[in-house]
């Protein structure tokens, strides 16, 4: 389970096997974003690279389908430096990121959009 409240760390959060993270591939939680409400962040961990994005495009894609087009869920990878702050202000990183990255693709597709017509 995962626990958007305030003092949980990350690693409290992570489910482990033999001291290490399980392969229980993602961990879907949500955080508010201004501009569209809920953003998706799909986080990972145990996993390799390759993995995740296999399992992030198959899950991405059903969100993007499922909320209408109105959400691209954020990918994330759990990483040590992120191990010691709560999962609220990563999520929050994340979501952040993720909103900003958006802006920057829709800025993108309407100049291009805008040079073609």
């Amino acid at each position: 389970a995962v626990s958007g409240g305030g003092g949980d760390d990350i690693g409290a959060v992570l489910t482990l096997a033999n001291g290490k993270p399980t392969i229980d591939p993602v961990t879907v939680a949500t955080q508010q974003t201004q501009e569209n409400g809920p953003c998706p962040v799909l986080y990972f961990s145990g996993v390799t690279n390759s993995e995740m994005m296999e399992t992030y495009q198959i899950i991405a894609n059903e969100i993007y389908e499922e909320t209408n087009g109105v959400h691209w869920p954020a990918c994330a990878k759990v990483v040590p430096p992120a191990m010691k702050k709560s999962m609220r202000r990563v999520l929050e990183e994340i979501s952040g990121d993720h909103a900003e990255a958006m802006r920057m693709r829709r800025k993108e597709a309407e100049t291009a959009e805008n040079a073609e017509g």
